[in-house]
C-alpha cells in the first residue's frame, strides 16, 4: 500500500474469533473522477498467526461496530455465498488426486533453473553493488521522513475533499513530501543509469520466487484421476440440483448439506415392488427437518425407480432407538 494512502494505523488487538492480530487503519483515497478530491475510509489489517496478511475495507463506523465482529461477518459470509467452489472441494473432494502408486519425483529442470536464477542474482548484485548501496541510502532517508509526514497528515482534517491544516504545519507537510519525492527521483535516476541490469535482477528474482516449492512433482495415474474427477463433479452437480429444486434454493453450503442431510442415519425396508428409505428425524435441527420433509414429498412425486426395478420411497420418522 502506498505511503500517502495510509492516514493512521491503530494499536494491535487480538482477533476474538481466531488466531490473528487486528489493526484499525484509516486510508486516504483520491477520487478517480475528480483529481485532488480526497476521501477517507476505514480498513482492518489482519495479520494471521501463520504469517499471512489480509486487508478488509468497510464503510461501517468504528463507534458502533468492533473490528473482530466485522472480520467474523466477512468470513461467515464468504463460505456460503462467495466461495461455492471451496464448498464443492470440501464436499466432493475435488481438490484431491485419485491414483494408485503416487510417486514423488525430483524435477531436475526446475532445480537447474533455480540454481541458474540464484547464480544470476548474485552476479548482478555484485555488478550493481555501488548503485544498490546508493539506493539504500535514499530508501533509509525516505523511511525516516514517512513517519513525520504521516504524523502531520494524521492531525489534518478533510473537508469537501480538501485537506485542512494550519499554514505552518501545511508548509512542513509539503516540505516532507518534496524531500520524499526528491529521494524517489534519485532512486529512479540510479535505476535509469543501469536500467538493463536492474531489469535482469528483478526478472531473475521473480523467477526464483516463482520456482519455490516446485522442486518436486508427483507421478499419478492420470486416466483414473480423470474418471474419478468426472464422478466427483457429477456428485457436486447433484448436490447443487438438490439445493435448488428440492430445498427451494436456500442459501446453504454443500458442506452443511452434507452434514445436515446426506449423513442422516436411515433404515431400509424392502417389499416386492418398493424400496423404502426411512430417515431418522434430527430433533436438534427442526428447521432443516421441515425443509427436508418438503423435499421428500417432491422426490416421492417423481416416482424414482431404483435397483431391481423397485420404486424408491422416502420418509422422515422419529428414530425409535
Amino acid at each position: 500500500m502506498e505511503r500517502k494512502k495510509i492516514h493512521s494505523i491503530g494499536r494491535p488487538k487480538r482477533y476474538r474469533y481466531g488466531k490473528a492480530t487486528l489493526r484499525e487503519i484509516v486510508i486516504e483515497l483520491e477520487d478517480s473522477q475528480e483529481k485532488g478530491y480526497l476521501v477517507r475510509t476505514r480498513g482492518i489489517k489482519i495479520n494471521w498467526d501463520n504469517g499471512k496478511t489480509t486487508v478488509l475495507l468497510t464503510s461501517l463506523p468504528m463507534e458502533t461496530t468492533g473490528s473482530s465482529e466485522i472480520v467474523q461477518s466477512y468470513f461467515n459470509r464468504w463460505p456460503a455465498q462467495e466461495l461455492q467452489f471451496k464448498g464443492m472441494k470440501s464436499a466432493a473432494s475435488l481438490h484431491r488426486v485419485a491414483g494408485y502408486g503416487k510417486q514423488e519425483i525430483k524435477d531436475e529442470r526446475v532445480a537447474e533453473r533455480q540454481a541458474h536464477a540464484t547464480m544470476m542474482i548474485n552476479k548482478l548484485k555484485e555488478i550493481l553493488k555501488n548503485p544498490l548501496e546508493d539506493m539504500r541510502v535514499h530508501e533509509e532517508s525516505i523511511a525516516k521522513l514517512i513517519p513525520k509526514e504521516r504524523y502531520l497528515r494524521k492531525q489534518s482534517e478533510i473537508s469537501h475533499g480538501k485537506r485542512k491544516l494550519p499554514e505552518e504545519l501545511m508548509e512542513r507537510l509539503n516540505s516532507y513530501g518534496k524531500k520524499i519525492q526528491s529521494h524517489e527521483r534519485e532512486i529512479k535516476k540510479i535505476e535509469k543509469e543501469h536500467l538493463d541490469h536492474f531489469r535482469l535482477l528483478r526478472k531473475h528474482r521473480r523467477e526464483w520466487l516463482r520456482l519455490q516449492g516446485k522442486e518436486t512433482v508427483y507421478k499419478v495415474d492420470v486416466e483414473l484421476d480423470q474418471i474419478v474427477t468426472f464422478h466427483r463433479v457429477s456428485l457436486a452437480h447433484l448436490y447443487a440440483y438438490f439445493i435448488k429444486h428440492f430445498l427451494g434454493g436456500d442459501l446453504i453450503s454443500m458442506t452443511n448439506l452434507l452434514h445436515k442431510v446426506i449423513h442422516i442415519h436411515a433404515s431400509i425396508k424392502e417389499t416386492a415392488d418398493a424400496r423404502k428409505i426411512i430417515l431418522d428425524y434430527n430433533k436438534k435441527d427442526t428447521l432443516m427437518m421441515q425443509k427436508l420433509s418438503g423435499a421428500i414429498k417432491k422426490i416421492n412425486a417423481l416416482n424414482v425407480i431404483g435397483p431391481q426395478g423397485k420404486r424408491m420411497e422416502f420418509s422422515l420418522e422419529t428414530s425409535l432407538s
